[in-house]
């Protein structure tokens, strides 16, 4: 009998299992696997399987690529994406829940690997900046213990300016980030 068959059902049965048995759980069980980061994390593990093994991300990647836009374009959507995602979300979940999905567009639209770990990078530390759900913030809120977190929120908006400033650089200019990797270990 042939197992991998077999395997492969029940892996993708999870995630369907999983949807099923949330809304028939109380309140609290709820709240625990979908808002929880140790939750929330695991179902993004299953779903990232899921769509792994039946491979929607590589005809997804195919199909952005058909479509023919610029690569500038689509770092410019995918910055606001993750801008507006990293209000919402912690780093981690952000990333396990997206980057299987974003790479393999990004990659088959022609960006290079190495330059898109760079912007991912550089999008989760605009997330730990960006309130309410930045962790940074209340760090600095624990450290200074004075004050109100309103006056952090407002003191980080220099910050996060000079963040997207450097998104809008990397993204105009990706030679900047590509430059010390291809020095070392040349062209790719």
């Amino acid at each position: 009998m042939e197992l991998e068959p077999l395997k492969l059902e029940i892996e993708a049965a999870v995630p369907g299992c999983r949807l099923e048995i949330i809304p028939n759980l109380g309140p609290s069980a709820q709240h625990s696997l979908l808002v929880d980061p140790e939750h929330g994390l695991a179902v993004a593990f299953y779903l990232n399987f899921a769509l792994g093994s039946l491979r929607i991300t590589e005809t997804l990647g195919a199909f952005v690529a058909g479509l023919g836009h610029s690569t500038t374009g689509l770092m410019w959507v995918l910055a606001i994406f993750y801008f507006l995602l990293g209000i919402f979300f912690e780093t981690l979940p952000m990333m396990v829940g997206t980057v299987p999905i974003i790479f393999p567009i990004a990659v088959a639209t022609g960006i290079d690997p190495i330059w898109f770990g760079v912007f991912m990078v550089l999008q989760c530390e605009l997330s730990l900046l960006s309130p309410p759900v930045g962790m940074t913030l209340y760090v600095i809120q624990a450290v200074r213990r004075e004050g109100n977190i309103k006056d952090v929120f407002a003191g980080t908006i220099p910050f996060v300016a000079a963040m997207v400033l450097m998104t809008a650089i990397l993204i105009h200019f990706p030679e900047l980030a590509l430059w010390i990797p291809r020095l070392l270990f040349g062209p790719s």
